[in-house]
């Protein structure tokens, strides 16, 4: 799915404009959705794979061996809606395709996401590995899309993994969550994908690899405003930063100027000034405990029907239902 030119020309002025709000700011700061172009897709698939992200890895364990559970308890002998908010490349959520499958359910799947790369990539992967799957990608961000949900009838099986919804601090993902459940009919049921509090090291080791892949991740968010927004930052002046707090269980990426400079965007006609070890926050990813997933189902209106964890109890994918 090919954006048009207005599209991408109306992308491109959201961008600019978050990119002004956001390094205008104090602390500089720049929304991680941005993170992801067909650049950022790839380094971030190559992020799942490596030996320090554990994230992918758990959950794809967790999806594969309940995945007959999940099912038995929300979705089979009826006609259903799959759709998979954030889905990515969908590696971890076609382990449940290619069950549904197998056993012959009746669904349509329905990726959304805000990367018409990743959704191009996405249909073209999945419709030549699984000839006749019914997909229907729906590009967009989240608050574009979820009231769309309201108007499907069917039964609907709503995926957000691989702890997207740790972007978020903890007022807006109860703020989020609500939302959803605003969209949703009684009944349908949301599998959310959440990291869960451990070993501080090993957190950090999943955000700060050895091979400096998520680096090049963030740095590459420098090298999108260069190249759609006439910016002209210097990674080299640049070093990636990870911390995380184990008590609020955030983790925070930031990009920390070396020097003091200047960086001029042409897009906005503006200059922006960053003082020596002066940080621009890239982006968050917050760890649970039981008692705040609880308490976020609570608030947003949904009733805990069974949570999965890995061997390792290091993740969890929590079924809830409306």
């Amino acid at each position: 799915m090919m954006l048009s030119t207005k599209e991408q020309q109306n992308q491109i002025e959201s961008f600019a404009q978050e990119v002004l709000k956001g390094l205008s700011s104090n602390p500089k700061r720049i929304p991680s959705r941005y993170l992801y172009d067909a650049t950022g897709d790839a380094l971030f698939c190559q992020i799942m794979n490596l030996p320090e992200y554990y994230p992918a890895k758990c959950e794809s364990e967790i999806l594969d061996t309940f995945k007959e559970e999940i099912v038995r308890i929300c979705c089979e002998n009826k006609p259903f809606k799959l759709i998979d908010l954030g889905a990515g490349d969908a590696s971890k959520t076609e382990i449940l395709i290619r069950y549904f499958l197998k056993k012959d359910l009746d669904f349509e799947y329905i990726p959304i996401d805000i990367s018409a790369n990743a959704l191009k990539l996405l249909k073209a992967n999945l419709s030549f590995k699984y000839p006749g799957i019914n997909i229907r990608c729906i590009q967009g961000d989240y608050n574009q899309v979820l009231q769309k949900l309201k108007e499907i009838k069917e039964q609907k099986l709503v995926l957000f993994l691989g702890s997207n919804l740790g972007n978020c601090d903890y007022r807006d993902s109860e703020w989020f969550l609500k939302k959803i459940n605003d969209n949703l009919r009684r009944g349908d049921y949301l599998l959310l994908g959440l990291d869960l509090k451990k070993d501080p090291e090993t957190i950090i080791r999943a955000y700060s690899d050895t091979q400096g892949i998520t680096s090049r991740f963030n740095f590459n968010l420098l090298e999108r405003m260069n190249r759609e927004l006439g910016a002209n930052f210097r990674t080299d002046l640049f070093r990636h930063y990870v911390n995380y707090d184990p008590v609020s269980g955030e983790v925070k990426s930031f990009l920390i100027s070396r020097m003091a400079q200047s960086v001029y965007i042409g897009k906005l006609n503006k200059t922006f000034r960053f003082e020596q070890w002066e940080p621009m926050h890239t982006e968050c990813s917050n760890k649970y405990d039981y008692s705040l997933i609880t308490s976020l189902a609570r608030e947003s209106k949904f009733t805990i029907v069974k949570s999965f964890f890995d061997g390792n109890n290091y993740f969890t994918d929590t079924l809830w239902k409306k």
